[in-house]
């Protein structure tokens, strides 16, 4: 299995424009039911709850620095658990958006 993590490394999604790529993604990952979506929002919450522990134990405003320079890495670690939440049900997804935009 191939880690992504970007949309538009995806190989199903390659192909498609940043917007569509979104579009077929959020179509995808609303389809998502059972354990992946379990999965994929407890590894949410695996990454929020030991910064915000940590915020509530601070003295002083500088130890709050490290927690607010690893805002960006959620979504660099989140993206790639998404997408394997949604790879099974992205050629669906991919077939729905393209009969939505025949249908426009």
């Amino acid at each position: 299995m191939t880690i992504h993590f970007t949309l538009a490394k995806h190989p199903l999604l390659r192909d498609f424009r940043p917007t569509d790529r979104l579009a077929i993604f959020s179509l995808a990952y609303m389809d998502v039911k059972g354990w992946p979506k379990l999965a994929v929002n407890i590894f949410k919450l695996a990454l929020l709850i030991p910064p915000f522990l940590w915020l509530a134990n601070i003295d002083v405003w500088w130890q709050a620095l490290p927690v607010l320079l690893a805002i960006p890495l959620y979504p660099l670690l989140t993206r790639p658990v998404q997408l394997w939440a949604v790879s099974e049900l992205l050629p669906a997804a991919i077939k729905t958006h393209q009969q939505q935009g025949a249908s426009n």
